[in-house]
């Protein structure tokens, strides 16, 4: 694909997510969003790295399922990373950035990834994430590996939310790894024939539909009818070998918790609320007592 094909398909992409992107954080952030963006484009995303100023807290993630994949790098300040965090948990912003920061960012990005995928029609996996971290960036050879000497879209984005604005900024390319290691000899010449007839360049899907739609439930139903496993836990505790040895049919194992503690509630792994106890006819069930918060959940993931 051409930088000129590329740009185009960027272009045609990023109206119809930027208005999923705001929607998502007004729901994630429980604040009034806004979001503009002024695009620009660099020669080499190597040289735009090794000139930025840094530190600066980096987000990387490759998409797609084919080769050439997409390799996106976003840029935040500091600030915007404390204040981020400090609106998902209703907080004021802590003073230094700690892991629960690098956790609260990820996800963000997890579910407003979600969202697009969930909005807008995507036929190329092109909003599949493969790998994504989150660090913060001293200097360049930070993430050396994953930067290309390649051309890229350059995006500087501003945010706004509760009178308060921050900006970022937000690198789009096509990657130029195929993921395999260099044969020596003869295999490397047969692997680069076979590679000139295989791989194929990962473009944008022609996107279809409206983009976002808060009234169009087309693509949640899609979702509806998917299997998640809900787990209410008791208690847990640990014991020896040798107490283990010594239970029989009658034992008592007594736990920490008290009667009447809120038990805990799972989804798919994933700690979700806190409940008590029913009975409905001559069967258990579980009342919902509390939801977890956005901390909560955050500090779970650890």
């Amino acid at each position: 694909m051409t930088v000129d094909q590329f740009k185009d398909k960027f272009n045609a992409t990023q109206s119809k997510v930027e208005p999923v992107v705001t929607e998502a954080l007004k729901q994630l952030l429980q604040n009034e969003i806004a979001i503009s963006a002024s695009n620009g484009e660099v020669e080499s995303v190597l040289d735009y790295i090794n000139q930025a100023e840094l530190p600066r807290i980096a987000l990387y993630f490759t998409t797609g399922d084919e080769q050439p994949s997409l390799k996106h790098l976003v840029l935040f300040n500091e600030d915007l990373v404390l204040q981020f965090y400090a609106w998902m948990i209703a907080e004021e912003p802590a003073e230094t950035i700690t892991p629960e920061h690098f956790e609260g960012m990820k996800e963000g990005f997890e579910q407003v990834m979600g969202q697009i995928k969930m909005s807008v029609a995507d036929d190329q996996a092109n909003f599949v994430v493969g790998t994504s971290e989150i660090k913060k960036l001293e200097n360049p050879e930070d993430i050396a590996e994953f930067l290309d000497d390649v051309p890229a879209m350059n995006v500087e984005y501003q945010l706004t939310g509760n009178e308060k604005s921050f900006s970022f900024i937000y690198l789009v390319w096509e990657s130029t790894q195929t993921g395999q290691n260099e044969p020596d000899g003869q295999e490397a010449e047969v692997v680069e024939e076979e590679q000139k007839v295989t791989v194929q360049p990962a473009e944008f899907s022609n996107l279809g539909g409206n983009g976002y739609d808060p009234d169009n439930s087309r693509n949640i139903d899609m979702l509806l009818d998917v299997n998640l496993e809900v787990a209410v836990e008791l208690d847990r505790k640990v014991v020896t070998v040798s107490e283990l040895l010594k239970m029989g049919k009658g034992s008592i194992l007594e736990l920490e918790k008290s009667a009447g503690e809120p038990l805990d509630i799972f989804v798919n792994g994933r700690k979700f609320a806190e409940g008590e106890v029913v009975v409905i006819d001559d069967k258990f069930g579980i009342r919902i007592t509390q939801l977890l918060s956005p901390k909560e959940r955050i500090k779970s993931l650890g």
